[in-house]
């Protein structure tokens, strides 16, 4: 069951629900990975216009201009920029359509 990850709904489920496997949904997780990766960007003091559309859009969604520009956006924290690889390499996960299986 893929659910919503915040509040209670989580145990609720594990409740009604006691064999339900529960996977929580990939909007809910990239949206508080965007969160965090946000607050690193301004703590380093990124703020150049249209920055923060650069590092929450998904890269493969950016135009050569806008590569190149949050390219250089990323030359500027270290740390910056190992956050946003994690984020994609995160979000490539859910885009993956791989299954584990069980022995």
């Amino acid at each position: 069951m893929s659910i919503d990850m915040w509040g209670g709904v989580p145990k609720l489920i594990e409740q009604l629900f006691p064999n339900a496997k529960i996977v929580i949904d990939c909007f809910h997780v990239m949206k508080a990975v965007n969160k965090d990766l946000n607050k690193l960007r301004r703590a380093v003091g990124i703020s150049d216009i249209g920055s923060k559309y650069l590092f929450f859009s998904n890269r493969s969604n950016l135009n050569v201009e806008q590569i190149q520009r949050l390219a250089v956006t990323l030359k500027k924290s270290e740390w910056l920029r190992i956050a946003y690889e994690m984020k994609e390499e995160f979000r490539e996960i859910y885009e993956t359509h791989m299954t584990v299986n069980r022995f």
